[in-house]
């Protein structure tokens, strides 16, 4: 029980009624909330999963690694067979870039015994 005082009046008030109430809303609320945190987390795996799916983008972000192994493993993957299918990717450009930027040799000796007299002519 709680005492409670308006304009000089003493009004006595149980703190159980108001406590029943916030459990109840919170209850309720939680549903919502958890509905809420789903909705981030699809979004969220939305965006990962463009990215991920996308072999454009892995090839950059592995050039920019020096990831050879991991270039090696996406070109077999993505049946990349000829000059054409590579040119055919999506970012190669930006991938090759990288490579020139950071000198990574080992990348791009990826590339060239993949493409063989070939690789002069890859973009």
């Amino acid at each position: 029980n709680v005492r409670v005082s308006v304009d000089g009046l003493d009004v006595v008030a149980e703190v159980q009624f108001l406590l029943q109430s916030m459990a109840l809303f919170k209850i309720k609320s939680h549903k919502f909330y958890n509905i809420i945190r789903k909705k981030e987390e699809f979004e969220s795996l939305k965006q990962v999963s463009s990215i991920k799916n996308n072999a454009g983008k892995k090839l950059q972000i592995l050039c920019g690694n020096n990831d050879h192994k991991g270039i090696l493993d996406l070109l077999i993957k993505a049946k990349v067979k000829t000059l054409q299918d590579l040119r055919n990717l999506d970012g190669l450009t930006g991938a090759l870039l990288r490579i020139y930027e950071s000198e990574h040799i080992k990348s791009l000796k990826t590339f060239v015994s993949l493409f063989g007299e070939d690789q002069a002519h890859v973009c």
